[in-house]
């Protein structure tokens, strides 16, 4: 309502509903704590205890529990709190008001990853999950995470923070668009085959996900690049309005 008693625009000063996401972080933040202090109740002070894993699910670095146990709750909040802030200064943000089911989906799906990624390593630390579990845990979720961004991306509309931001995407919607739904089917399959490696032959999941990711991201940034040379209403380079 504006001060004149008539309804405003809402696309003068749109924003995205960010409330379920930011309650949906809640839970995840009480839900880590909670496995951190389980964590601590079950670990000698000072411990040591699993960070890193490799390929096949060993351990092959430590680190000591207090960091370890909150480092990922420290994540979840500051990454968090970067998602709810972007769309307050967002250029575009009829755009990204316009892509809210996205943002909100691939955010929600990020909390969820941390939430595993939490879970996997205070719960190794003293044997509830076996270290080799995480070769095929991390990895699954992963790739759930690649599924839930690829199904979104093509309905991303043109934005500065969120999405495939190349010069020529900014520049060019027929770019944009074209791009966006052509990395997002990839991500998909990379995210289903991440799934499938993972159960089937969890050594080789990082490697799946990491050489996955660098192809799409890749295939992209070329494939914007062709779009755009082919959009005859592209803006000249430099000028993104």
């Amino acid at each position: 309502m504006g001060v004149d008693g008539k309804l405003q625009d809402p696309s003068i000063n749109p924003s995205i509903n960010r409330r379920p996401a930011l309650v949906a972080t809640a839970v995840a933040l009480v839900t880590e704590l909670g496995i951190a202090a389980y964590g601590f109740s079950r670990v000698p002070p000072g411990s040591r205890v699993a960070v890193h894993w490799d390929a096949a699910g060993h351990a092959n670095g430590y680190g000591q529990a207090l960091w370890a146990f909150l480092l990922v709750p420290a994540l979840t909040a500051a990454i968090s709190a970067v998602l709810a802030f972007l769309p307050s200064i967002e250029p575009r943000r009829v755009n990204l008001q316009r892509s809210a089911t996205a943002y909100i989906a691939v955010w929600l799906a990020v909390v969820l990853l941390l939430v595993v990624v939490q879970a996997a390593i205070v719960l190794s630390a003293f044997g509830v999950v076996q270290s080799e579990a995480v070769a095929r845990l991390v990895p699954g979720a992963v790739g759930l995470v690649l599924v839930v961004v690829g199904n979104f991306l093509g309905k991303v509309r043109s934005n500065f923070f969120f999405g495939v931001r190349t010069p020529w995407t900014l520049s060019s919607e027929r770019s944009w668009n074209r791009t966006h739904r052509l990395t997002g089917r990839l991500f998909v399959a990379e995210g289903l085959t991440a799934i499938a490696t993972s159960v089937f032959f969890p050594e080789l999941g990082f490697y799946v996900i990491v050489s996955g990711v660098v192809a799409i991201i890749v295939i992209a940034f070329v494939y914007s690049y062709v779009e755009w040379s082919r959009d005859p209403a592209k803006l000249p380079l430099g000028r993104t309005s």
